[in-house]
């Protein structure tokens, strides 16, 4: 298995921005955008997703046809290392309520109060 498997790289160039759309509109529609992504996330080298350190909530997506909860797992030990390498030690993430992560998180993590009425998202707060 080679190093770059899966790997995150810091969102840089209109090159990277470009190749992250196509990806991100493919299910979405045209006029659909990723969420403040500050990371490009590769697998064997092709464009699978992005996530957000930089924003107030954490936004991780990944496509659901290419990669699976391992992968998911992996990114998302990836992203909180760049938190503690920041010295943020507590985010709160967003997640789709469509989410596979979404009971996964629902069992772990405490919900923030106040977003009962959202039918799409739920948010959660992680300590580190």
């Amino acid at each position: 298995m080679s190093l770059d498997f899966l790997r995150a790289e810091p969102l840089e160039t209109k090159a990277q921005w470009d190749e992250l759309l196509e990806q991100f509109r493919k299910g979405r529609g045209p006029r659909s955008n990723p969420v403040f992504p500050t990371h490009l996330l590769r697998k064997e080298g092709e464009v699978v997703g992005s996530f957000s350190v930089g924003s107030p909530t954490v936004h991780l997506q990944m496509d659901k046809e290419k990669c699976n909860w391992k992968d998911s797992l992996v990114m998302w030990s990836i992203l909180e290392s760049l938190m503690l390498e920041n010295n943020i030690s507590s985010y709160v993430i967003a997640c789709d309520v469509t989410s596979p992560f979404h009971n996964l998180l629902e069992k772990r993590l405490p919900k923030i109060i106040g977003e009962e009425n959202c039918e799409e998202w739920h948010l959660f707060k992680r300590n580190l």
